[in-house]
């Protein structure tokens, strides 16, 4: 080597290299932990928004129910509002598979409801009969195209607000008193709640609580 020329040892190449691993395994570590919290947030967003339009939804309904008595599939006179354990088959596509599914969903209140969309000159009514149900931990909304149905009258099912446990609905009465049911025999055929609470449990934020007014 010449006389001042200017250049690099092993050594100090190997140390060079050595800080610009650590600078790069630090940066990585920060990428990455941005990323994380980037996902995680992004998913906890989506789920605030389903709960969210899942309580619009509610809201919605109860605020159009409407002191109308309908036959159900048997021909039984069933009140504007009922709770139960009905069980209704329906069926769905699978995702995944892309197979047609049947399943049952257990009812946990029938109801009617209006605000139903009519197109211009269309004579029918615009009240609508609608449920709540359970199945695989998912709230689904039922709608009947009729308010008294016949026996092979099938509702339409969607999924209202997926993973969501112990779901369960109380009633206030108008002198106070809250019910854990809703039937003939406790309020008799056209009586309504002044309000409805809507509790269950998220796997992310506990036990949820909303209490929603009935016109």
């Amino acid at each position: 080597m010449r006389r001042g020329q200017l250049a690099f040892t092993l050594i100090e190449l190997l140390l060079a290299l050595g800080i610009f691993s650590i600078l790069a395994l630090l940066a990585y570590g920060g990428l990455n932990s941005v990323l994380s919290t980037r996902e995680t947030v992004a998913l906890e967003s989506s789920r605030l928004a389903e709960v969210q339009r899942g309580f619009v939804r509610l809201a919605r309904d109860f605020s159009q129910v409407s002191p109308r008595a309908v036959r159900d599939n048997y021909g039984d006179v069933q009140p504007a509002i009922h709770t139960g354990a009905d069980v209704y088959s329906y069926t769905y596509k699978n995702e995944q598979t892309g197979e047609t599914v049947e399943a049952k969903a257990t009812v946990l209140i029938e109801l009617t409801v209006a605000g139903r969309r009519l197109l211009p000159g269309q004579k029918r009514s615009s009240l609508q009969r609608i449920a709540y149900a359970v199945h695989d931990n998912s709230l689904l909304r039922l709608n009947w195209s009729v308010l008294d149905r016949a026996q092979d009258s099938k509702p339409y099912v969607s999924v209202m607000l997926p993973n969501v446990d112990k779901l369960k609905f109380r009633f206030l009465k108008s002198d106070g008193e809250w019910l854990t049911s809703w039937t003939i025999d406790e309020v008799g055929l056209q009586q309504l709640p002044i309000a409805v609470e809507v509790t269950f449990e998220d796997e992310k934020w506990g036990a949820l609580r909303r209490v929603f007014q009935v016109s």
